[in-house]
């Protein structure tokens, strides 16, 4: 990934590591390719090229020549064939190529979604991009604005993604960041009639359907504002203020589970609980979230926190209906059912089938099975990213670029600023906008969002194998001799991120018959954090780290590639000090000095020995990247 500033201590750290290990396994026999690309498209270069007045074009060619020269420099193994950049226009065609097979295999689609937009940066996010719910480039305020956007269908893969971790050798940690990302989780939907709407829930937990006292929807719910424009909310002033208050807090405000709780009753509306028709007020409150499962909860205040702290403020009844706990207290744990007709006295398991077995015979519930996981927002309304490959036209639709006129290039602007209407700067470019539907022949318009800067280096251990291949992006005999990666190493925050994307992206190549695997990693590790002295994250703006270039030029490429795999265990966060440097030169001094005991006189048996135990010892210490010891 191309920083502005140049390479700095993170791909020392994380490029040494590995080229250790390519080292090693060359000495040890194998046939080793261990590859340097750049991963040159996105946001980060936009802004960077923004700051200092050039084009990122201009300016991703030039950092690509001084990280290349720096790469020499340090002296990593790296394989100089590979050295491709998402930037090239032979490699944006395979990219773009790749989502169109996407798009035509029902996997990318445009619809209207609540996403993450940044009024600074004027584009969209995703939630793994997010940064403490803030914009990962500027860091300001982000706010949640419905637009129209490409998603690819990551949600589809979910349990492809999940069985796919029994496969692989991932680090525990990256199995369980993934495992948490997908969220899969079981139970039912359950059908709520309000007046002639269906309003569904989905719960974990159908049976403590007994115990509902009342739903609530989240303020963005499409059946809310159905409600309100067909006036069924007579206190729909109250409840409209509600809805602007909700859309300027953040998600992590109104998940804030110690917050007190705030919300509005929808006068005029009631549900009807499908098991026990009783009528039960509806409210509108921010703790429920549009983007999980279906924006509404049947709130069992007797045995949840959330729910029974909601009750108590607004003077809403409370029935327990599972046996246990003190009088007056939330009771979250389980016990024999009470209060509830025909589960009484059933354990947890017994009343959830049953309870479901009863819903899906009376029509009002179904057993289902969820994941937290969301489709992939994949547009930006950036100008330094991939142009999204596709032409609508009125009579056909959306359309692809015919094959035969990819790449899609953005044309040269200089103005590449982000518009205030939400569009790309692209739509300011109507001689490249407006061209020929390429089926009717009838006037139409490019798309003008870009990939996110994910999309390139989603597949780019592909390239890698075959870069020079201008009939398809990698042939299958080099499929077929490197596949999977053997050994993939980047840091923990990619675990939600670039992981899972590429992932996703080549399982969804290999299910149309383009890949020969199914997972794109055989082995995923991942190293600690490089602090600086004073216990941050080392980064320019905090000036607490250093610049490849200026440790090279102090101490030596050797010497900085020492010292920054000797701070500590591979897997945990390392702290850089000033007096980094003086154990490194005690201990290449010590190397240094080995050459005076050097004779041509044969070993020992003791000496043998010795040295067959060093060689099993530091076999193992490398191949468990214990570089420290």
């Amino acid at each position: 990934f191309l920083s502005g500033a140049g390479m700095h201590a993170g791909h020392m750290m994380n490029y040494t590591g590995m080229d250790v290990m390519a080292r090693f396994r060359r000495a040890r026999g194998y046939d080793v390719l261990f590859p340097m690309g750049f991963d040159a498209m996105g946001i980060a270069g936009e802004h960077y090229a923004t700051k200092i007045g050039r084009h990122p074009a201009d300016v991703a060619r030039d950092l690509i020549k001084s990280y290349s020269e720096m790469i020499d420099k340090v002296g990593w193994s790296v394989s100089p064939e590979t050295r491709v950049a998402t930037s090239d226009p032979e490699y944006i065609k395979w990219t773009q190529w790749m989502f169109i097979q996407f798009w035509r295999a029902g996997l990318a689609y445009k619809s209207a979604l609540p996403m993450n937009w940044c009024p600074e940066c004027k584009t969209t996010y995703t939630n793994e991009e997010l940064e403490d719910n803030k914009c990962p480039r500027c860091h300001g305020i982000i706010e949640k604005k419905e637009k129209m956007q490409w998603n690819l269908a990551l949600s589809k893969y979910a349990q492809k993604l999940l069985d796919g971790l029994r496969d692989v050798n991932f680090d525990e940690r990256i199995k369980k960041d993934e495992i948490n990302l997908i969220g899969r989780s079981t139970g039912a939907d359950i059908d709520f009639r309000v007046g002639d709407d269906v309003m569904t829930v989905y719960t974990t937990r159908p049976d403590t359907i007994f115990g509902v006292t009342f739903c609530v929807i989240a303020p963005e719910h499409k059946l809310l504002r159905k409600w309100l424009d067909d006036g069924r909310i007579e206190n729909a002033d109250a409840v409209r203020a509600y809805i602007k208050a909700a859309a300027a807090k953040t998600e992590i405000e109104r998940t804030d589970a110690t917050r007190e709780k705030t919300g509005v009753q929808l006068q005029g509306v009631t549900a009807i609980n499908p098991f026990t028709g009783r009528e039960i007020p509806v409210f509108t409150s921010d703790y429920v979230l549009a983007d999980y499962a279906y924006g509404t909860i049947m709130a069992v205040p007797a045995h949840d926190s959330r729910d029974w702290d909601f009750a108590k403020k607004f003077g809403l009844e409370i029935i327990p209906v599972l046996a246990g706990g003190e009088p007056d207290k939330v009771w979250e744990g389980d016990g024999p059912h009470i209060n509830s007709s025909f589960l009484d006295g059933m354990n947890k398991e017994d009343a959830i089938a049953s309870a479901i077995k009863y819903g899906t015979e009376h029509g009002v519930a179904r057993g289902t099975v969820k994941y937290k996981l969301k489709d992939w927002g994949f547009s930006r309304q950036m100008y330094w990213g991939e142009p999204i490959p596709m032409i609508h036209c009125d009579k056909c639709g959306w359309v692809a670029v015919p094959d035969e006129q990819l790449p899609v290039m953005q044309p040269h602007m200089m103005d590449y600023r982000p518009t205030d209407s939400g569009e790309s700067p692209l739509a300011r470019a109507t001689d490249w906008v407006n061209v020929p539907c390429p089926c009717c022949g009838a006037p139409a318009r490019r798309e003008t969002d870009t990939m996110p800067g994910w999309a390139g280096s989603s597949w780019y251990f592909l390239r890698y194998l075959d870069p020079k291949n201008d009939k398809e992006f990698c042939s299958r005999q080099q499929m077929e001799r490197w596949m999977p990666v053997a050994h993939y190493n980047g840091g923990h925050e990619h675990n939600t991120r670039h992981l899972i994307y590429s992932r996703f992206w080549h399982h969804a190549l290999y299910d149309l018959g383009l890949v020969n695997t199914a997972e794109p990693y055989a082995r995923r590790t991942a190293q600690g954090l490089l602090m600086g002295n004073d216990g941050y994250k080392m980064s320019k703006s905090r000036g607490n780290g250093f610049m490849v270039a200026d440790l090279v030029a102090s101490v030596g490429a050797d010497a900085g590639r020492v010292a920054v795999l000797s701070l500590g265990p591979w897997e945990n966060n390392v702290v850089w000090t000033d007096g980094a440097m003086a154990g490194v030169q005690r201990f290449l001094k010590r190397v240094e000095n080995l050459s005076d005991n050097l004779t041509d006189a044969p070993m020992t048996a003791e000496q043998e020995r010795l040295m067959n135990q060093l060689i099993a010892d530091v076999t193992e210490r490398i191949d468990g990247m214990r570089f420290n010891t």
